[in-house]
């Protein structure tokens, strides 16, 4: 697992279509596809490399699943967290 929320956990996957990619797994009442619509016109539209590309979302019985590129910067910036997070206990 790479994150978890109050209402969602990311995992890292390997897809052998894709390679390596974030899905993040939520209930399927707490998925607004309104809000993805939106976050994947905007990418579409001008294209940032500080926004992580959506690439699917699926709903597999009671949960939701989106799939996106994994931002390697925060997984790096994570790791050195929980490394001194650990040095000092």
């Amino acid at each position: 697992m790479l994150d978890e929320g109050s209402s969602s956990c990311v995992f890292q996957v390997y897809k052998p279509d894709l390679g390596v990619v974030a899905a993040k797994v939520m209930k399927k009442e707490d998925f607004n596809i309104k809000e993805l619509q939106n976050i994947i016109k905007l990418s579409q539209e001008s294209p940032n490399p500080f926004l992580l590309k959506y690439i699917s979302a699926n709903i597999y019985g009671e949960n939701a699943v989106i799939i996106m590129e994994v931002c390697t910067v925060l997984l790096r910036r994570r790791k050195i967290f929980l490394c001194q997070q650990y040095e000092q206990s």
